[in-house]
């Protein structure tokens, strides 16, 4: 599993898909993957929700997602399929006091989240607790596929036991991890993966950023 952290030189598409080129082919590299020279092989194929992947071997073995807010783009790749979520706290730190958060909370969030929210200790504390929650529910829903139409509420990402994503009866969902990845002190950041076996595995991120290189162990 391994995190792509880029702060963006400038706005917009073509820098995008210029920082995921370079993170697909060090991935690849580090993989062993060949990565076709053509244009038309690195095309996307979508699933309904708008889910991008690689229909076609060798890539197909390249599992990503992306996310980008404010100054940072981000890309995690894996064997398996994956969803990431990043949220650029100098966008939030402003414009999210305690009462929109807790307005925002009741009408998205479970009871279990909702009552994590509530015993922040402090207003930092509860923004923390907040975007912990959001990036994790963001990071879920893009790991299956289905985006929003998922609903918010049908699933939390709180509960007795850590990195794990629980159903509507608050069972802990098998062969799905969760964590919560300190990548940057100004980003809060979420990775989903899944896949038999995972339970068991101690996968270790690799955080690439424009300054810094290394292993995060979730141990």
């Amino acid at each position: 599993m391994i995190l792509y952290l880029r702060e963006k030189r400038t706005p917009g598409r073509v820098e995008n898909e210029a920082l995921f080129r370079d993170a697909l082919r060090d991935y690849a590299d580090r993989r062993g993957i060949a990565v076709p020279s053509d244009a038309e092989s690195l095309r996307f194929a979508y699933n309904p929700h708008g889910k991008p992947y690689f229909d076609a071997p060798p890539l197909s073995r390249a599992r990503f997602s992306i996310s980008h807010s404010g100054r940072y783009w981000a890309a995690l790749f894996h064997e398996t399929e994956v969803g990431l979520d990043i949220e650029d706290k100098g966008l939030r730190r402003g414009g999210y006091d305690e009462e929109r958060l807790t307005r925002i909370a009741a009408r998205f969030f479970t009871l279990a989240e909702q009552d994590y929210l509530l015993k922040a200790e402090s207003e930092d504390d509860s923004r923390a607790r907040f975007f912990r929650i959001w990036t994790g529910k963001e990071a879920y829903m893009k790991y299956t596929g289905n985006g929003f139409a998922q609903g918010l509420s049908s699933f939390s990402v709180i509960g007795p036991e850590a990195e794990r994503v629980y159903d509507a009866e608050d069972r802990a969902l098998r062969d799905v991890r969760l964590l919560n990845v300190p990548a940057d002190a100004d980003i809060y950041c979420a990775c989903c993966l899944g896949g038999a076996g995972i339970d068991n595995a101690r996968p270790r991120v690799i955080v690439c950023s424009k300054e810094i290189t290394y292993d995060y162990d979730t141990q």
